[in-house]
This record gives structure tokens, sequence and C-alpha cells, in this order.
């Protein structure tokens, strides 16, 4: 099912993506265990075409995606004024660096890098690299299943 890109919503495919690399093996090696082409597979990551509800069904079957997080996989829209990154809500990762390391400062150290920027990265001001989630993990003993608890959180919505 393809459209005119300019005429549909797009979608921000950046957690499904993530967990196809780490779960799935990549998207070549992930596509044929879902009934997809690689190629039918990363035009629709890419949003140039639209996933089918039956290839949602077999990627959410095939994947260790939490229910709970469904949506946040398959329909968060991509918004154009973040393009740069969206804003997420790290209290549940802050609170277990104080649980863990007592400060932010001491945790910066051990990720090594600065203060400053683990600041920006908890504050949705700069995005956190693959690489920095895996070393996150680690450090803070957070289990591969709780990765999403962790970091991809979205704000509360005020009413």
């Amino acid at each position: 099912m393809t459209s005119n890109i300019k005429d549909r919503t797009k979608f921000d495919f950046s957690q499904l993506k993530w967990i196809i690399d780490t779960a799935g093996g990549g998207v070549a090696q992930f596509a044929p265990k879902v009934g997809m082409t690689e190629k039918r597979l990363q035009d629709c990551l890419d949003n140039i075409s639209e996933f089918d509800m039956w290839e949602i069904r077999c990627i959410y079957e095939a994947l260790p995606i939490p229910s709970c997080l469904f949506d946040a996989y398959f329909f968060t829209e991509l918004k154009e004024a973040n393009v740069g990154g969206a804003a997420f809500d790290y209290s549940r990762l802050k609170g277990r660096i104080k649980e863990k390391y007592a400060t932010q400062e001491a945790f910066a150290k051990a990720l090594g890098i600065s203060n400053a920027l683990l600041s920006n990265k908890l504050n949705s001001v700069a995005d956190f690299t693959q690489r920095e989630i895996t070393k996150v993990c680690k450090l803070l003993e957070i289990p591969h299943e709780y990765v999403c608890a962790y970091f991809y959180v979205l704000p509360a919505v005020s009413r």
C-alpha cells in the first residue's frame, strides 16, 4: 500500500528500527522472518511505503515488544518540528542513576561523558546513541526487556 508521501502521515519508526537491529539481527536478517523482502521492510521503516496490518502483526509477534508499547513502536507520528529527536520522559532513568550512582556526576564519569552532556541527554536536548543506551543498561543493570521503559517513555500530556 503506497501513497504520495506528502499526502499522508509520516511515522517515527526509530524505536522499531532499534529493536529490529538489536533483537532481530538487522533488517536483512529480520525481513524474511516476517515474510517481507529487505527492500519492502526498509521502505516501510523509511516512510516510503506503509506497513499493512498483517505485516505489523507479524513484526509485533516476532519481536520482544511489550504490549503497552505497541502504539509507540508503530503509530507515533513523526513531528516535523522535532526532526532532531523526540522529547522523552527520563524520570525513571534518573531515579535508577540516583539509586546506583548517587549523583548524576558520578554516573556521567562512569559513562565516559561530561556531566553537561548527560544533563542534555536526560533533558532531551541531545539524543542517546545506541552505544550509549547499551552502556547505560550495563552500568545500571537494566535488563534488555526494560530498555523501552527507561529510554522511550513519552511525556504525559497536560490537560
